[in-house]
């Protein structure tokens, strides 16, 4: 099936990575952003939590299985709340978009915008919004930090060793109380010879 290709340029087609649980926040936060023009939200499927209070005059939302009733029109923004399976069916909400389009995209539905981009024969130019990062590269900071302090902590269990850290200790000791003994015997004989040969 021969799908021709939208007229959008690269930097009007973008995807917005978002970490789960924060889609709803940040498509209000899109929809505020885009206010002064015409925005359709599309899915596949929309999640029965997701704000009513989101569509307004200039806001539509619709699913792919009644996109067709749209036809002819277009709209300012394009926000496709999902990514379909199919190539075709995303290029159909892209024929929708008159200026720009954009995805609001989890970490782990990001193998769905491989088939589109080689379709396109480019990539999808990603924005990150500030606030909305996935959490996903807060994880492997994490991980990293984590795997350091075992690799630092593995030469400390050396000093379970026997005899390395006894050594250590002992060698601390007994020249402590050498030294000590020296110290109290040594005047104690002189002093107590001294006053007996006094006497």
């Amino acid at each position: 099936m021969a799908t021709s290709l939208p007229a959008l340029k690269r930097h009007n087609h973008r995807v917005h990575p978002c970490e789960d649980g924060r889609k709803n926040e940040l498509l209000s936060f899109l929809l505020e952003r885009e206010s002064g023009g015409t925005v359709l939200v599309v899915a596949g499927a929309f999640p029965e939590k997701l704000p009513e209070s989101l569509a307004s005059e200039t806001v539509t939302f619709v699913t792919d299985d009644a996109i067709a009733s749209l036809e002819g029109k277009t709209f300012d923004l394009v926000l496709s709340y999902d990514l379909p399976e199919s190539v075709e069916t995303y290029l159909e909400r892209l024929k929708l978009a008159g200026k720009q389009a954009a995805i609001l995209l989890e970490t782990q539905r990001r193998d769905r915008l491989y088939p589109i981009e080689t379709f396109l024969g480019r990539t999808v130019r990603e924005e990150i919004i500030e606030g909305f990062a996935p959490i996903e590269s807060g994880k492997r900071e994490s991980r990293k930090a984590t795997g350091k302090r075992k690799a630092d902590g593995r030469p400390g269990s050396g000093k379970r060793k026997p005899g390395s850290g006894k050594g250590k200790a002992e060698s601390g000791r007994r020249p402590a109380v050498k030294k000590a003994v020296k110290r109290i015997k040594l005047p104690k004989v002189k002093g107590t010879r001294t006053e007996t040969g006094s006497d």
